[in-house]
């Protein structure tokens, strides 16, 4: 493969580009169409972790609560089309915070003011123990109430990357947390792969229309480069513009894990 970078025509590439026909007249009528083109695959494989919480008066009753949540949100799973094959886990079983149980008082029947209202073990224990504190200088047993919290996380596997967005519809304030979806591909050298073939595709009808519009027609290839092209000052204030018209729609969560392929191909073109 030849490679040639093209610094003085060079302009930043944003998918497939056309430039204008090269001046390389042959006697026999022939001329170059220079065309630059990318394209770009999405990952076949995403994994979003759904952490489901429970609490309840006793280790037991969160444990069983656990066990209730989990069905529902498997149930939720199913209706959405998700497999249990899809699912592993729990990868995650715990009662109490971090495999510990954390027994919090309920400030309401003690004669302190605390707020309770917080989810973070670390407050909840200090909580416990200033309300725990303040019942037995008022001798309020009261306080001995206590309940427990846990936690479990099934991951999810989906081979349609643009449904994981979806996921976080089974999310729940209360008893479903959805965290953050990762991306990949399951066989990267067949991504790039089919990125470049897709590449040289786009590249060649690109070059086809630009052809037909002028009265020619494609007979060959001078000459290939994978180099991508350097970026010329008017390039680069195309591109600013160009994204800031996008900066209203987000890229997709998957984007940045996707696989993309650069091809600048000099097609030689005569005359019908």
């Amino acid at each position: 493969m030849q490679i040639r970078i093209f610094a003085a025509a060079a302009v930043l590439s944003l998918g497939s580009v056309a430039l204008a026909p090269a001046a390389a007249w042959a006697q026999n009528g022939e001329v170059e169409f220079h065309i630059e083109a990318t394209a770009t695959v999405a990952p076949d494989r995403a994994s979003v972790p759904l952490t489901i919480q429970a609490r309840g008066d006793t280790e037991a009753k969160a444990q069983a609560q656990l066990d209730q949540n989990e069905k529902a949100l498997r149930q939720k799973l199913a209706g959405m089309g998700i497999k249990p094959s899809q699912i592993s886990g729990p990868a995650v079983l715990t009662v109490g915070a971090q495999g510990e149980v954390q027994a919090r008082s309920d400030v309401s029947a003690c004669a302190a003011t605390v707020d309770m209202s917080g989810d973070d073990p670390a407050f909840a224990a200090a909580a416990a123990t200033a309300a725990a504190a303040a019942a037995d200088a008022a001798g309020d047993s009261d306080c001995a109430k206590h309940y427990f919290g846990g936690t479990r996380v099934l991951v999810i596997e989906i081979s349609d990357v643009t449904r994981s967005d979806a996921l976080y519809q089974v999310g729940d304030e209360d008893t479903v947390q959805v965290g953050k979806a990762t991306f990949s591909q399951s066989d990267p050298a067949a991504a790039r792969r089919k990125a470049r073939s897709d590449a040289i595709s786009k590249a060649r009808l690109d070059a086809d229309g630009w052809a037909e519009a002028m009265g020619y027609r494609i007979i060959g290839i001078k000459r290939v480069s994978n180099t991508r092209p350097g970026v010329s000052l008017t390039g680069l204030f195309e591109f600013m513009g160009t994204m800031e018209g996008r900066g209203q729609a987000a890229q997709p969560s998957w984007f940045m894990a996707s696989t993309s392929e650069s091809v600048m191909i000099d097609f030689i073109a005569v005359p019908k």
